[in-house]
């Protein structure tokens, strides 16, 4: 008989609903993270401001984005509520990594990023990152944010975590069954829980410290061993019917 893995809960009920699998047939087994790899990088914003020929300024906020450009990451939402943030007084920065995932996606968010006027605000890393730097940057910034729509999974907000980055993100999907009470959640189609979030995020240093220890702690609970472990289990399961 056929067995199911999902990454996380969420998956699985979208699979058990729209493939009409039977749901003891469909296992929940979250996507391990190495913490060997993906750990707080010792004077990052020195290697990344060398490496990738980018400024820190003194004073200013650094918000991460890791990933594509596609409508579902819902960048256009954190456009604005970045453009709101300025307005407010935030002397935040974005530096966005990852590629478009196709060139239409980057040149509408370079359209949004010129209706907000964010151009020297927007940092889009244009060179590839490869996985060996990514710690680099998640250990650089103040503040992941992670807007998308909808998520299977959300590696970034995990990496992050295992990083000692405190993470913003928003609801939907699986994003806040990976993060728990770790993180700051808001509503990713509402700009203004977007912005409250963040600013919270930003104003309360005493939280920014306690989400960085907790998000160390809830990363150590994807590790390989316990991911092989379950898969096991459910291979055994399988042979056994």
């Amino acid at each position: 008989m056929e067995n199911y893995v999902a990454v996380s809960e969420f998956t699985r009920q979208s699979i058990v609903e729209h493939l009409r699998i039977p749901p003891e047939r469909v296992h929940t087994i979250y996507h391990a993270i190495n913490t060997a790899h993906f750990r707080p990088f010792p004077n990052a914003r020195a290697y990344v401001a060398e490496q990738y020929n980018l400024s820190f300024k003194q004073g200013e906020i650094y918000l991460l984005y890791v990933g594509n450009e596609l409508p579902r990451k819902n960048l256009k939402t954190l456009l604005h509520g970045i453009a709101l943030l300025r307005e407010t007084g935030y002397a935040v920065q974005l530096i966005k990594v990852g590629g478009a995932s196709g060139q239409r996606w980057r040149e509408q968010f370079l359209m949004d990023i010129g209706q907000h006027r964010l151009e020297d605000i927007v940092t889009i890393v244009q060179e590839f990152v490869p996985d060996s730097d990514l710690p680099a940057f998640y250990s650089a910034a103040d503040l992941l944010v992670h807007p998308s729509l909808i998520e299977g999974f959300g590696f970034p907000v995990l990496e992050a975590m295992a990083c000692g980055l405190p993470v913003v993100c928003s609801d939907a999907g699986a994003l806040t069954e990976i993060t728990g009470n770790n993180a700051l959640h808001f509503d990713g189609r509402n700009v203004d829980s977007l912005v409250a979030s963040v600013q919270r995020g930003i104003d309360d240093s005493a939280l920014r410290e306690d989400l960085r220890q907790r998000g160390l702690l809830r990363s150590q609970q994807f590790s390989p061993a316990l991911f092989t472990s379950k898969l096991l289990d459910v291979y055994q399961k399988a042979a056994a019917q």
